[in-house]
């Protein structure tokens, strides 16, 4: 018996507070396919995009390893941001509703015979669950 392939769905964030806009972020991300995988920023790319976060990479990808609709984490490269996608090569990638990323600069920094399908999540309350304002509020 000949087995399936299994669809593997990639998730990316820095996920420093984790909250319910994350919690729905995966659980969305988790229903495009069978396997998911979490890229979690790395310290040094987090710092070269000045966010200071509260948690280590190590730490962050620990909390996020946690989550029961998590299959696997892994730390994203600190250079080339698309290195790992195109390492992994999942067949979906799951991007979050406030990313600034478009889908053809993803598409144009992925190996050319490479073309996953890009989704972009829904919003889920995005007044309430937003890092920056928790960590504004609470600072």
């Amino acid at each position: 018996m000949a087995q399936t392939k299994k669809t593997i769905v990639l998730a990316v964030g820095t996920f420093d507070v984790i909250h319910l806009g994350h919690i729905d972020y995966l659980k969305q991300a988790s229903t495009l396919g069978d396997t998911l995988v979490v890229v979690v920023s790395s310290d040094k790319r987090c710092h070269k995009r000045s966010k200071k976060s509260y948690f280590t990479e190590k730490e962050r990808q620990q909390m996020v390893d946690a989550l029961k609709v998590v299959d696997k984490t892994v730390i994203g490269h600190e250079e080339d941001v698309f290195g790992i996608v195109n390492e992994l090569k999942p067949d979906v990638i799951c991007i979050g509703h406030d990313s600034q990323i478009t889908k053809k600069t993803i598409l144009d920094n992925l190996d050319a015979s490479y073309k996953p399908k890009i989704v972009k999540a829904k919003v889920f309350h995005a007044d309430k669950y937003n890092t920056t304002k928790i960590k504004e509020k609470y600072s």
